[in-house]
């Protein structure tokens, strides 16, 4: 049901072709589902499709904000922060909240900092990540591989990095 794969056969390429209407169709009742179980509406709907973005994460652990958002012992509010004072913030819109605590939602980037620099090397590391034998092991590259790291959907939690001793290679 995803995008068709870069490397299939014409056959599949065929395939997926004459089944994109229903691959379209289930894209769109899945998110009418994912809408109507949380309560998304106005400015709360993601901007991308879920099938485009499916892989970019969005951890799904169960529904207590959406609860929260219902019974209004939260309120959700997306926009942009003008200045901070002793007793709340100003958004850019002029809108004024009071506020006791500030949660910064940034979204994250994808680093290989802390790996040594020499093995990131090794790695070939692209522009969109690493290129993985079954999205676990660097091929070339023997003791690491890559548990979650990444793949990712929005029912998993990520990321491991598993150094394997060569004992436990030779199993």
């Amino acid at each position: 049901m995803l995008t068709t794969h870069y490397d299939v056969s014409p056959l599949w390429k065929y395939v997926h072709g004459v089944l994109s209407p229903l691959k379209w169709l289930w894209w769109r009742i899945v998110e009418t589902m994912f809408r109507v179980q949380f309560g998304l509406k106005g400015d709360l709907l993601p901007e991308s499709r879920i099938e485009i973005d499916v892989f970019g994460g969005g951890q799904i652990l169960n529904y207590n904000f959406r609860d929260m958002l219902k019974s209004s012992a939260v309120n959700a509010i997306k926009g942009s922060i003008s200045s901070f004072d002793e007793h709340g913030v100003t958004l850019e819109d002029g809108t004024r909240l009071d506020a006791d605590i500030v949660v910064y939602g940034t979204g994250f980037g994808k680093s290989y900092e802390y790996l040594d620099r020499l093995l990131q090397n090794r790695l070939n590391i692209d522009r969109d990540g690493l290129f993985l034998y079954r999205n676990i092991l660097p091929t070339g590259l023997p003791n690491i591989a890559f548990v979650g790291g990444e793949v990712s959907t929005f029912n998993n939690i990520l990321t491991q990095v598993c150094y394997m001793t060569a004992t436990a290679l030779d199993v």
